[in-house]
């Protein structure tokens, strides 16, 4: 599951000490790094409870000190130690394939106010080791999305990874889609073209719609989804307007590609 849905359900492991060690005094083992983690979490929890009840004592740059602080530390177990990374991930809320040579972990920076402001860090097996991509907002200003689920497809020899993913512009505004992955040779091939369109082979779907949600509910709503037994691709169709229809639409995997589903 994903780390910004499962926040308020972590165990509050460690939740008494709230002191940020220096990276260089933490011993590189999994459990030290787990604990470590859990701990910065556990202070957002904190903090983002007391804005949940009203008390604003801080508690915003609070909040955003702590998941910022999470995120640093996250960045360096990527790169300096990323097996014991990889094997604690799912424990603290990352997304993790069938096969477990692919794993996400995405958190919301909460520093865009009504826009949310995501990261991730994309895990993948190579021969023996367990390399590690940040995906963080780079200096042209890009949105970064976050991802929501992790699904592997296999034909034949060939492993795909099919991630879904959502971005929150403002209050209302919402994008989501679907992205297709694979291994080759080492590295994270994050161009695979297995979706047929009209206007040729694709590597991913999207959308954007406007939602009627408040913006506590807005992180616990998505629309893309994946069947993996039936290796289907349905989301909504969108009305002119922008809003959501009971409408939907749908790619099937046929073998070779995903290819519309005629109604």
């Amino acid at each position: 599951m994903r780390i910004i849905y499962q926040m308020k359900t972590i165990g509050l492991l460690c939740f008494f000490c709230y002191c940020f060690i220096p990276f260089s005094t933490l011993a590189q083992k999994p459990k030290v790094i787990e604990e470590d983690l859990l701990r910065q979490l556990n202070k957002f929890v904190y903090w983002e409870g007391k804005i949940n009840n009203y008390k604003p004592d801080g508690s915003s740059d609070s909040t955003e000190n702590a998941i910022y602080e999470f995120g640093l530390k996250l960045k360096y177990y990527a790169g300096k130690c990323p097996d014991s990374l990889s094997r604690i991930l799912g424990k603290i809320g990352g997304l993790s394939s069938d096969d477990g040579q692919m794993q996400i972990l995405s958190w919301d920076t909460y520093s865009g106010g009504t826009q949310h402001t995501f990261e991730n860090v994309i895990g993948y097996r190579s021969g023996q080791r367990t390399k590690f991509i940040l995906d963080t907002t780079n200096n042209q200003g890009d949105y970064v999305y976050a991802y929501d689920k992790l699904f592997s497809l296999k034909v034949e020899r060939k492993t795909y990874y099919l991630a879904t993913y959502y971005g929150i512009f403002d209050l209302y505004s919402r994008g989501e889609g679907i992205k297709i992955f694979s291994i080759e040779d080492g590295k994270l091939n994050d161009q695979v073209k297995l979706i047929k369109t009209k206007k040729g082979l694709r590597n991913k779907l999207y959308y954007s719609y406007n939602q009627l949600l408040t913006n506590s509910d807005i992180l616990s709503y998505t629309t893309m989804e994946y069947d993996p037994k039936l290796k289907t691709i349905t989301f909504p169709v969108i009305s002119k307007g922008g809003l959501e229809t009971d409408k939907t639409i749908s790619y099937k995997f046929n073998g070779q590609y995903f290819e519309k589903v005629k109604n």
